[in-house]
């Protein structure tokens, strides 16, 4: 090629052709490496996975599963098993904990990361805990119950170790519950003793409208007394020795009401001593109290570090539920030992990136742990842990499971690891429902656990009498209602007797929702409902637990009744602990499914539920700055979408900057065809197989994936839609500004800011502009071909909704749609509509159109591609879903082939004839280009449905990214031509494409971002004025 034609910006001085730099042997012998380099990927990630699955199957040989029978001989005929009876103290645990605050005064008892003080020793917490318990002994607190109503911080910890030196019981309650729960269990109890925050106003009405003394903390260690006028009525909980009442604990009760469980101190202390002695608890374990306080299981989290002469970190009172903040806060204060629902646990494995590396031990508590989270742990990168899971109820004590060492054998446990064997002092039965006769061994019965229990249930004596029940040969016992069997030693559980639910953690009877849900009354009684008389609207209301744990509650209206499900949930946030809450609850006018004997049909409502719960919402925010809901399973596709678009705005950097196929070729007469090579890489310094590596990652590909992706996501269907309806809406409205913007006066506006840098001054020059203008007219957006010339692509997309809505007008069938795009756009004029010649002011025409003509057809063809997307792409995805295979080696294979299709249409067809020039030549090339461009992305797409990437940072802001980078491509350009030299020097010549990578994915993780937010300012504006006009309304 001539170099002559080939002189000034953006050529190099050294110009040479990439494409003559080498023959067709040298293309096919790198092609061939290339293949090889990604064959080796696919290896290794096959490799891997063999090689880790091999391993962890042997290791997990030479640790088998019966080693937790602790000898009870002959594992599979077993129906009862018996725990150690080692010695432990008679004392109680707050008397534990004074004596090493005198061994250790001066050792860190509580860490406080969000207090004033944000270190206490065991002197001053057992001070503290003195004062407090002088307090309450002169409220006469001694013997009765004492409430608490705090977030967690110092004040939970000296509150309840105040409680019980001063002889009471202390009773926990959620500070966030609704203020009809509190003064339910506040009357229940008849606590006298009410300890709070000093600022909750809620709780200074209580103790005055029950005639409760009131205790407000303010800090650590100060607090001030209001004795109440008109004392409650003495409960007489206690009679001064190991019997008396030392926790009361409220759980969700089945006939609707809260049930209160007694635990005595030694129940206290075993739960503790045995925590402390299974953990390896000593002076230097740090232990994170991250658990709400009125859980059960908080006795394993505050008292065995503080008997023990370690730290408690306590954690936020919101800290519980980021996965995020608790991984930073493991690491900050190196917390050795933590309990864990498995559910969070899976969230914080997610999120943790090493973070977790000082762990020792990890417990879960409170759910089933999935053999499938046991082995992830096992495996973790950086993780060294034992993991255990614990089993029992809030009136039992447990049973203890360790995970061996390399993970669980999912052929024997396949869904879930077992629950153990009985704590030192513990017993289990399998028995017969109904009965106390054992099960034969190996069958499955009803869990019942002996030795240390609960002492009963607070003022119900025939459920004490029916759940805790004195027998001849077992002792007392506590039927828990599960479902279990032994099984190689451990036990099992199978399910449920009843309908108790079990949701992240907390015990739920669905009994209590259901009582809140009937007991509704619509605060504006409508006509129809006023012909009702005195019924309540709500006529049966049953509650079912979704998977993923979740509570969904139905109701069925009565005739002539009028529901609606927001009302409701505001109803049972007014009545309901936030545990208790339902998370969807769905109005059933047809009525609840029932079985021929007239019962609800829980099996087709729990269907239901794991229906409703994976199309529930979730507000996220959209690429335009707009909140959104979104299932989850949308949530899910957008993740998939985010990682596409980020490489795919990658590769459309790297195409811009190293200006691939965007110079014309001088020998086109016409003026249509590219040059096929990059540009700014045609130099004698750049390998010719360095610049087609760059080249492979653009291309059409990168548009065909944003084009398919987009009309994916436009084509999901909402509120029930059988197939998505197109419409044209407000962010419409805005990407049409968006067009706008970008011809005028975001470049004026940049170049005025900057003084000419972010603005592509040297294109500009390179165009010979022989007609004066002043930077704001016609003649501008003529000839900005970088700025105001590739605003088609959003050009393209808003037509192409515009022609979807003429034609669903029309009701035209979308085969049809298809087809007239798609023949207009192949046997159509090149161009066509010339607004120019029908007398349309010039600069309206350039600034609406960005040229002349209102038909392009190399534009056309993607637009029509589009239409086909949104209605046949979402219907391919399905149909291949669960037939294609899936894991880490075909994510690996499919991205090998994409990236594979990229450099084979780099090195042998490149540019695409039909879509970039409008040449219509040989019928086969066309058809060839349609399908490796849509192919390329697609592999791209299914294989980053398995990596283990979050772009949503990138993917996001690929709108913003894509509109600001032209303001930037003189500039990126003048880097990657400066960069050419300064690598000359590999002889590979793969470090200049990995720099160029390098520079734009800077380029994306910075500025692009910035750009993107500044653009879509007017978003976040407007919805903030209109949630304050809401507010107002």
């Amino acid at each position: 090629m001539n170099a002559g034609a080939m002189e000034g910006w953006p050529f190099p001085s050294d110009f040479r052709d990439p494409s003559e730099a080498w023959d067709l042997q040298g293309k096919v012998l790198f092609f061939a490496l290339y293949t090889g380099f990604w064959s080796c990927v696919v290896l290794a990630v096959f490799l891997y996975t063999r090689l880790r699955s091999h391993c962890s199957c042997r290791r997990r040989s030479r640790s088998p599963v019966k080693r937790q029978s602790n000898g009870f001989g002959d594992v599979s005929k077993m129906s009862e098993a018996f725990g150690e009876m080692p010695p432990f103290p008679e004392r109680k645990v707050h008397e534990l904990f004074l004596e090493q605050a005198k061994l250790t005064p001066t050792a860190t008892a509580l860490v406080l990361p969000h207090e004033a003080k944000t270190v206490v020793t065991y002197q001053e917490l057992a001070e503290a805990v003195r004062q407090l318990a002088v307090v309450l002994e002169q409220l006469g607190a001694h013997g009765e119950i004492v409430a608490l109503s705090l977030p967690r911080s110092s004040a939970q910890v000296v509150s309840i170790l105040g409680a019980l030196l001063a002889g009471a019981g202390y009773l926990p309650m959620d500070d966030t519950g609704p203020e009809a729960r509190k003064r339910l269990v506040l009357e229940d109890s008849r606590a006298t003793v009410l300890i709070s925050d000093a600022n909750s106003q809620e709780c200074k009405q209580l103790a005055a409208d029950l005639g409760l003394h009131w205790v407000a903390i303010s800090s650590f260690g100060n607090f001030t007394v209001t004795e109440a006028q008109r004392p409650a009525v003495q409960s007489g909980a206690g009679s001064g020795d190991t019997g008396d009442v030392a926790m009361l604990i409220y759980t969700s009760g089945s006939t609707g009401e809260p049930k209160g469980i007694v635990y005595d101190h030694q129940h206290l202390l075993h739960g503790a001593w045995f925590w402390a002695e299974e953990h390896g608890m000593s002076e230097s374990s740090v232990q994170l109290f991250k658990s709400p306080y009125f859980w059960a299981v908080m006795e394993w989290e505050v008292f065995p570090a503080l008997i023990r002469g370690g730290k408690l970190v306590v954690a936020s009172a919101d800290g519980h539920k980021s996965p995020q903040y608790m991984a930073q806060t493991i690491e900050k204060f190196h917390v050795d030992v933590l309990m864990i629902t498995p559910s969070v646990l899976d969230l914080l494995l997610d999120v943790a990136q090493g973070s977790l590396r000082g762990l020792r031990v990890i417990t879960t508590v409170g759910e089933p742990l999935t053999s499938q989270l046991a082995n992830r742990v096992a495996s973790h990168r950086g993780l060294s842990v034992t993991l255990r899971n614990f089993y029992g109820a809030s009136e039992s004590s447990c049973t203890v499971y360790t995970v061996p060492e390399h993970g669980v054998d999912t052929a024997l446990y396949p869904r879930y690891v077992p629950a153990g064997t009985p704590q030192p002092h513990v017993s289990v039965f399998i028995m017969a429902e109904g009965s106390f006769e054992l099960m034969p061994p190996g069958e499955a019965g009803e869990i019942c656990f002996g030795g240390v229990l609960a002492a009963r249930y607070w003022q119900r004596p025939e459920l004490t009498a029916a759940k805790f029940v004195p027998t001849e040969d077992f002792g007392r016992i506590y039927r828990t209602g599960d479902l279990g069997r032994f099984r190689e030693g451990a036990l099992e559980v199978v399910g449920r007797l009843d309908r108790q639910l079990k949701v992240n953690g907390v015990r739920v009877e669905p009994g209590e929702i259901e009582a809140v849900l009937m007991k509704f009354e619509p605060q504006e009684t409508q006509q129809e409902d006023a012909e009702m008389g005195c019924l309540l609207p709500v006529a049966k209301a049953a509650v079912c637990c979704a998977d993923p744990p979740q509570l969904v509650a139905f109701v069925e209206p009565r005739k002539e009744a009028t529901i609606r499900a927001h009302e409701l949930m505001e109803h049972c946030r007014k009545e309901l602990m936030p545990a208790y809450l339902p998370k969807l609850i769905v109005v059933l006018d047809a009525g609840l499914p029932v079985l021929p004997n007239g019962k609800v049909n829980y099996k087709s409502l729990k269907e239901m539920a794991d229906k409703e719960a994976s199309q529930a919402q979730e507000t996220v925010m959209d690429s335009l700055g707009q909140m959104k809901s979104m299932s989850r399973a949308a949530i899910l596709e957008n993740a998939v979408i985010h990682r596409c678009y980020a490489f795919w705005m990658l590769g459309v950097l790297t195409d811009h900057y190293a200006w691939c196929a965007m110079s014309t070729d001088p020998k086109d007469p016409t003026g249509m065809r590219s040059l096929p090579f990059c540009t700014a890489l045609a130099s004698w310094n750049v390998a010719p197989w360095a610049e087609a590596l760059v080249r492979s990652l653009g291309n059409d590909q990168d548009l065909f994936g944003f084009i398919m992706l987009g009309a994916y996501q436009d084509s999901r269907p909402q509120g029930g839609e059988a197939r998505k309806r197109a419409r044209l809406d407000w962010p419409d409205l805005f990407v049409f500004a968006v067009y706008l913007f970008m011809a005028m006066p975001l470049p004026q506006i940049f170049r005025g800011i900057t003084g000419g840098w972010a603005y592509p001054d040297r294109t500009w020059q390179t165009f010979n502009v022989t007609q004066g203008t002043n930077g704001w007219d016609q003649v501008y957006m003529q000839n900005s071909d970088a700025t105001a010339g590739h605003r088609w692509y959003l050009q393209m997309i808003l037509c192409a909704k515009l022609y979807l809505v003429i034609c669903d007008s029309l009701c035209l069938p979308p085969f049809l749609q298809v087809l007239v795009a798609a023949l207009g756009s192949f046997f159509g004029p090149v161009n066509a509509g010339n607004a120019c010649q029908a007398g349309v002011p010039s600069f309206a025409v350039y600034w609406l159109l960005g040229g002349c003509f209102a038909w392009i057809r190399w534009v056309a063809c993607y637009g029509a591609f589009y239409v086909f997307c949104f209605h046949y792409l979402r219907s391919i995805v399905k149909f291949f879903t669960g037939r294609l295979p899936n894991g880490p080696v075909w994510s690996a294979s499919a991205t090998a082939s994409s990236m594979l299709l990229g450099l084979l249409m780099a090195l042998f067809h490149y540019p695409n004839q039909l879509l970039e020039s409008g040449e219509k030549g040989f019928w086969l090339t066309p058809i060839l280009e349609v399908a490796v461009t849509t192919l390329q992305p697609a592999l791209f797409a299914l294989g980053t449905v398995y990596w283990p990437v979050k772009a949503s940072f990138w993917g996001n802001s690929t709108l913003g990214c894509y509109v600001i980078h032209f303001l930037f491509r003189d500039r990126m350009t003048e880097v990657i031509q400066m960069m050419i030299p300064m690598l000359s020097w590999d002889l590979t010549g793969l470090l200049l494409p990995w720099a160029i990578v390098v520079l734009c994915l800077a380029f994306m993780s910075t500025v692009g971002p910035v750009g993107h937010y500044i653009l879509i300012a007017p978003q976040f504006l407007a919805s903030f004025v209109r949630r304050r006009l809401c507010r107002k309304s």
